[in-house]
């Protein structure tokens, strides 16, 4: 399982990416398109901080964040996700964490249930911003796992 999430994490890693290069490519009129980015990204930041505890991780769930900053904070994400992950086994995947939401609503779920739910949300969310950008008459990459696949070789 180790290896199946390392890969999801990179996928994510480089599906965000297409999504930076073109707001770096591009003039956006919508800021809900860096809203719902930022969303993603800080999204990253608050599930490593509820899985290691490490409470100066967490992000406001909603600030939104410069591009060179998204950037910067997509690339320090990652590394963070991609060392936890090289030490992830079954005995971590089983552990059960309490947390609360952004609403205040608590919960308990194993790691191996908040892992695919990380790369699924900004998956969700990649959809929501590339249908901003399309609406702007801007051209979208492809960011489905299956693309990334095809495309990147390890």
């Amino acid at each position: 399982m180790q290896k199946y999430f390392t890969k999801l994490f990179k996928y994510n890693d480089w599906a965000n990416d297409l999504i930076l290069d073109t707001l770096s490519k591009n003039e956006i009129k919508d800021p809900e398109v860096y809203k719902i980015f930022s969303h993603i990204i800080n999204a990253q930041f608050i599930w490593m901080s509820r899985i290691t505890g490490n409470k100066t991780l967490h992000k406001a769930v909603w600030s939104v964040h410069s591009l060179d900053d998204l950037k910067k904070f997509s690339k320090e994400s990652t590394a963070l996700w991609l060392e936890y992950l090289s030490k992830l086994n079954e005995k971590e995947l089983e552990r059960s964490i309490s947390y609360s939401n952004s609403e205040g609503a608590s919960f308990q779920n194993t790691v191996s249930d908040m892992l695919p739910h990380i790369v699924n949300h900004a998956s969700y969310h990649r959809g929501q911003v590339n249908k901003l950008i399309r609406r702007e008459g801007l051209p979208v990459h492809n960011t489905d796992f299956i693309t990334w696949r095809r495309t990147v070789k390890e």
